[in-house]
């Protein structure tokens, strides 16, 4: 239970002004940080990471790129006090995963369920949100930081793996203060997004 302290007006005002009010933050495995500032609502996405793929040939297959309900629930959710934020981290990654598959693969079909397509396509490419890690400072000036593990396998319709891999993307930034944290925390996090896009997309065109 929160204890409400009657404290000196003064007191409040360097508080809020150096942004010590916290809130505590949960990760897919449940670990804890802290959030700089006063827990407002998000925008319900991410923007999209935005990846400059270098101009090559396709490889020639028509896959499925499997976007599934596991994938688009991925959050990172954030409590202070009695409010809540989210950062919808798994729709961000969708969206991503849709501009690299088309940059890698000659034809590229989407489904978002887990059954493959039974005619048309050769392989089913599954993202994957494997684990995050976020962690933010108690100050405003002190750094966060977020880590986005993504795992993907590309199957054949009889199941077999033709390639499989996971690819971590960090983004780290200042805190922020109570009226720019939540804009530095989606900026942190579009940056672990861009670059765990960036390090799939050269591991994947690599395997040609």
């Amino acid at each position: 239970m929160l204890r409400t302290m009657r404290l000196p007006l003064r007191f409040f005002v360097a508080s809020v002004s150096m942004g010590i009010l916290g809130c505590t933050t949960t990760t897919l495995e449940g670990s804890q940080g802290w959030l700089v500032g006063v827990a407002r609502p998000l925008p319900p996405t991410l923007p999209p990471a935005h990846v400059n793929y270098p101009q090559a040939d396709p490889l020639p297959l028509a896959i499925q790129l499997t976007l599934n309900d596991a994938l688009l629930n991925t959050t990172q959710e954030f409590r202070a006090y009695d409010s809540h934020v989210t950062l919808q981290i798994g729709r961000s990654v969708a969206e991503s995963s849709r501009s690299l598959a088309s940059a890698v693969f000659q034809s590229v079909r989407e489904a978002k369920g887990d059954l493959p397509l039974t005619s048309g396509v050769d392989a089913v490419l599954t993202p994957r949100v494997a684990n995050i890690r976020f962690e933010m400072g108690m100050w405003a000036w002190q750094k966060c930081r977020i880590e986005i593990a993504l795992e993907w396998s590309l199957i054949d319709l009889a199941g077999r793996v033709i390639w499989a891999d996971t690819f971590v993307g960090r983004g780290e930034g200042a805190c922020g203060s109570r009226f720019t944290y939540l804009e530095d925390a989606k900026e942190i996090a579009r940056i672990a997004i861009e670059e765990v896009m960036t390090a799939s997309y050269r591991d994947m065109v690599a395997t040609r």
